[in-house]
């Protein structure tokens, strides 16, 4: 069964498990960053207008929760929860995004299996190309 993040004193409850990287990858790449360009600093949510992105990823998300047996309505709401436990966990405990992960990785465990998977589909290096990509974009329009 295919489970979403959880973290102590978050409304998730039990649903705690393989796709806690997911979530905190997402969270610590969409807060309060800024991109310092030419001695310009951008705020990058604004580069994410209407939150495209963060919605294809919670989509994703749900649609692998309901190809393992997770009814939708419960599959959006647990991937939606799941990202902001993960934000909030960014946010509230000052803690580096690495650690938090490691902190969720048991060794030999589900979430260190899809890590892995992760990282072998590239899944950091996407995420920073479609915020630079933003970034040329903001800055281009900028112009005009």
């Amino acid at each position: 069964m295919l489970v979403l993040a959880h973290f102590k004193g978050h409304p998730m409850g039990g649903y705690g498990g393989a796709l806690k990287q997911l979530s905190i990858g997402c969270a610590s790449s969409a807060g309060k960053a800024l991109i310092h360009s030419g001695g310009v600093s951008t705020d990058i949510i604004k580069c994410w207008d209407k939150h495209a992105e963060q919605d294809r990823f919670c989509e994703a998300m749900a649609d692998a929760a309901v190809k393992e047996g997770i009814p939708r309505v419960y599959a959006y709401e647990m991937a939606a929860q799941s990202v902001l436990g993960s934000a909030l966990m960014v946010l509230s405990s000052g803690t580096h995004p690495a650690a938090l992960k490691d902190a969720v990785c048991s060794p030999g465990g589900t979430t260190i299996e899809a890590v892995e998977e992760l990282e072998r589909k590239g899944f950091r290096a996407a995420i920073m190309d479609a915020m630079d990509a933003c970034a040329r974009k903001s800055r281009e329009l900028s112009k005009q």
